[in-house]
């Protein structure tokens, strides 16, 4: 029997709900998650080890069996260069697709006006339809496969046996067909923090980046569990569940 995912709308508010739930735990994670991403290489690595901690945290409480922050850490392990391995590989290949798409609208521009630039109005006509059609098709092309790419920590954080480039390999099978209802969810996920951006935006001018710091901790738990609930409503529609749950490891590191 088919099951229609959720609406994006429901998504975002299951999502909110869970932060609520769990405002300070997530807080202090978030805010650890944020503080380490000023230290180059070992901070980003922590960073992005706190960042999934947040989506295994919420995934936990959508499955029924939530954890305490240092619970959810021992499952992670030793676990540390994982988790920015995969985001630098999926930076990687957005940053090889963005230069692909940017090359190809260049050229097919330029070509375009090339073949009427004996008329000028005409050409200038060309070059602004081609720059118009150009953003869309490349903005379009770019959350396309952002959205293929959307929570290749969540398999690392949740499935036995994940390597960084298994992650993102799994984040691109379980996304397939579902890119429109995932553009959704980051649509409606944009309105609502785009009010704290924009007030902790405006505060920055008069306070630094104080107001900005206090911004991402604020935005990334819900962000993270957005992701979280989008993998749980994917993974269970194809796959009916039964995830295989990494045991606790000792871990050496605890932030």
């Amino acid at each position: 029997m088919y099951y229609p995912p959720l609406s994006a709308g429901n998504v975002v508010s299951i999502s909110v709900s869970i932060y609520r739930a769990n405002l300070d735990q997530f807080l202090r994670v978030s805010f650890l998650a944020v503080a380490w991403s000023f230290l180059p290489i070992y901070g980003w690595a922590k960073s992005s080890r706190n960042a999934a901690l947040l989506s295994r945290l919420a995934f936990q409480v959508l499955i029924g069996e939530p954890e305490t922050t240092e619970e959810a850490r021992d499952r992670l392990g030793g676990r540390l260069w994982g988790f920015l391995g995969a985001y630098l590989v999926v930076g990687l290949l957005m940053g090889v697709v963005v230069l692909v798409l940017s090359i190809s609208c260049l050229i097919t521009g330029a070509f375009l006006v090339e073949l009427v630039h004996d008329q000028p109005p005409l050409a200038l006509g060309v070059g602004i339809g081609c720059w118009v059609v150009g953003l869309v098709f490349w903005l379009f092309a770019v959350t396309w496969v952002y959205s293929r790419f959307y929570f290749p920590e969540l398999p690392l954080v949740q499935e036995s046996g994940s390597t960084p480039f298994s992650a993102v390999g799994r984040s691109w099978q379980l996304t397939r067909g579902n890119v429109w209802w995932i553009q959704n969810i980051l649509l409606v996920d944009f309105l609502v923090t785009v009010p704290v951006q924009l007030i902790t935006q405006g505060l920055n001018l008069l306070f630094a980046f104080v107001p900005g710091i206090a911004g991402a901790v604020i935005i990334l738990p819900l962000t993270q569990t957005i992701k979280a609930v989008t993998y749980y409503n994917l993974y269970y529609l194809q796959e009916g569940g039964g995830l295989s749950l990494d045991r606790p490891r000792e871990t050496r590191d605890r932030s």
